[in-house]
């Protein structure tokens, strides 16, 4: 089900989206192997292109609910996996000179959607609209752009809600492990273990 707003929507090529220093790129495990086998990476080169952002007071339920995906755990603590930032707070892949991204054929899901989001109001009910950053700074939805089909909208919703769906389950199993587990699992661990799974 969609809402009956029209969504206009170009891409401006601005890069805003890639250098908001309030914006973290969440990835799911679909993003991860991907980008690991499309640049054949080796682990360590996987890594650090990751991000592990880790909240340093105790994550409130509001918080958690603005958040795509759910932290995992790790050993410093729950963590929101996404690419790492630069020190000047760009995107690891934002070319800065050509203003583009450097994969942008394989760039992550989150980064596929934008500038929409969807909510999740039951299975049957997904309700479109522009994120909250994107109309802080999208120069891309304006009056002028060309309306957006919605039909590739809801295409794209419901590929995302199961994209989401197998990420929060893969998470569950990984949390639940290190919840039983005598000794803390690192970050190395967790690339392994995700680079494993099939799906």
């Amino acid at each position: 089900m969609l809402n009956d707003k029209q969504f206009r929507f170009e891409c401006e090529n601005c890069g805003r989206c890639c250098i908001d220093k309030e914006t973290i790129v969440n990835i799911t495990f679909f993003d991860i192997k991907r980008i690991y086998s499309k640049l054949k990476l080796t682990i360590d080169e996987l890594i650090h292109i990751l991000g592990f952002y880790i909240f340093d007071k105790p994550l409130s339920q509001d918080t958690l609910l603005k958040m795509v995906i759910s932290p995992i755990i790790t050993e410093k603590g729950f963590a929101f996996l996404g690419l790492r930032k630069l020190e000047n707070n760009y995107c690891f892949f934002f070319d800065k000179e050509e203003k583009k991204c450097r994969i942008y054929e394989i760039r992550p899901d989150i980064c596929r959607i934008f500038p929409f989001s969807f909510e999740y109001k039951d299975k049957d009910v997904i309700n479109i609209i522009y994120s909250k950053k994107a109309k802080q700074y999208c120069i891309g939805i304006n009056n002028d752009a060309p309306t957006i089909n919605k039909n590739k909208l809801k295409a794209l919703a419901l590929e995302f809600s199961k994209i989401l769906k197998k990420n929060e389950e893969i998470i569950s199993d990984w949390n639940n492990i290190l919840s039983k587990k005598k000794r803390k699992l690192s970050i190395r661990d967790f690339i392994e273990y995700i680079l494993k799974l099939e799906f």
